[in-house]
């Protein structure tokens, strides 16, 4: 191995209770996706990629982005959220899976009958979790 690569500090960093964990019970089924490593640590893009840009249609509020999955061979699980709880906005759909090299629209949209904030809603950010999924996993059968 080569030395420039060792981490002197690893003990000092070293969590003893998470070095048991296997033995604590914590098996790994069909559904355990074992590391990012096996497809890659490139497994989702969004587009737009920055700045979500919200029109405004008959007092209604809405934009849309994308989910891709650049992976060939396995699914990615999704959950889109919000940093502010207080809006009502509607996120369709808000998780779900999404097969190898496909994608998914994603749509906010915030009802004019809801007094949306223009000005709240561009200060708010929004998140996705994603990951993937054994290439093996039915997600067909999951939906």
């Amino acid at each position: 191995m080569n030395k420039k690569y060792i981490d002197n500090d690893r003990e000092e960093d070293s969590d003893p209770e998470d070095e048991h964990s296997e033995e604590e019970g914590s098996k790994s089924n069909e559904f355990t996706f074992q590391s990012a490593i096996d497809v890659g640590s490139h497994f989702i893009d969004i587009e737009p990629s920055q700045e979500l840009v919200f029109q405004e249609f008959e007092g209604n509020l809405f934009t849309q982005f994308t989910i891709k999955n650049p992976c060939k061979n396995c699914p990615i699980a999704f959950f889109v959220y919000t940093s502010s709880q207080s809006m009502d906005v509607k996120v369709t759909p808000y998780c779900g899976f999404i097969p190898g090299t496909f994608q998914q629209i994603v749509k906010i949209y915030w009802e004019a009958s809801k007094k949306p904030n223009k000005e709240m809603l561009e200060n708010s950010m929004f998140f996705i979790k994603a990951l993937p999924l054994s290439q093996d996993m039915n997600i067909d059968a999951m939906n």
